[in-house]
């Protein structure tokens, strides 16, 4: 029997789960961007905005170990929230 190959994950489909955190409202300012499940994040600012792609979800939580999360569907212009840990 011939080995069964499964089709490799696109480099553009790889870019459409990560997210960005910035410090500014709008998608200003200094930013973090983060490509999976991420704990005690380490970003030196409160975030204040996120961007998330289309089709794509994300819990952003205060807590360093995925407690006190929120989930996001959609890029967020106008949001506080501190650092803590994040996951798709």
């Amino acid at each position: 029997m011939p080995p069964c190959f499964l089709p490799a994950q696109s480099h553009a489909q790889e870019q459409q789960a990560e997210l960005t955190l910035f410090a500014r409202g709008h998608y200003k300012g200094a930013n973090y961007s983060v490509a999976g499940a991420s704990q005690s994040m380490r970003i030196p600012f409160t975030v204040r905005s996120v961007q998330i792609p289309e089709g794509v979800a994300w819990e952003l939580c205060s807590g360093n170990t995925f407690s006190g999360c929120k989930e996001f569907s959609k890029s967020d212009p106008s949001m506080v929230m501190a650092r803590g840990s994040v996951r798709p």
